[in-house]
């Protein structure tokens, strides 16, 4: 909680748009949390509610839309080469390309909006 304070206070609303950006790629940064920090802040009037939606949508945007790019310009060969020092094995992508082959739009929903299940 203390890192998050620190990185709205400290940085503003770049700050959130930063976090954002990294948490979504994939950076070890709970956004959920912070997007819940942040709308506590606005209540209490320590920041911008519109400033900060503005940061917030953006930063999640970008992030998102890099998360994508890289998948589709990386993807399975990356995964492939490199996915053995996360010990992300040739099998495991495999099960994983067949469970999104059959039950893609579900685990994508239940992986990316229900915070709990996604780390």
């Amino acid at each position: 909680m203390e890192l998050l304070k620190h990185l709205i206070f400290e940085y503003g609303y770049f700050g959130i748009f930063l976090a954002l950006v990294g948490g979504i790629v994939g950076l070890p940064v709970p956004d959920e949390i912070l997007l819940v920090t942040i709308g506590y802040y606005a209540y209490l009037g320590r920041v911008d509610l519109l400033t900060a939606l503005v940061s917030s949508y953006l930063g999640s945007i970008i992030g998102i839309t890099i998360s994508y790019l890289l998948g589709a310009k990386l993807g399975l060969p990356f995964l492939l080469k490199f996915g053995g020092k996360i010990r992300l094995t040739p099998t495991r992508v495999h099960k994983a390309q067949q469970l999104f082959f059959k039950h893609g739009k579900w685990l994508l929903l239940i992986g990316y909006f229900i915070p709990e299940l996604d780390t």
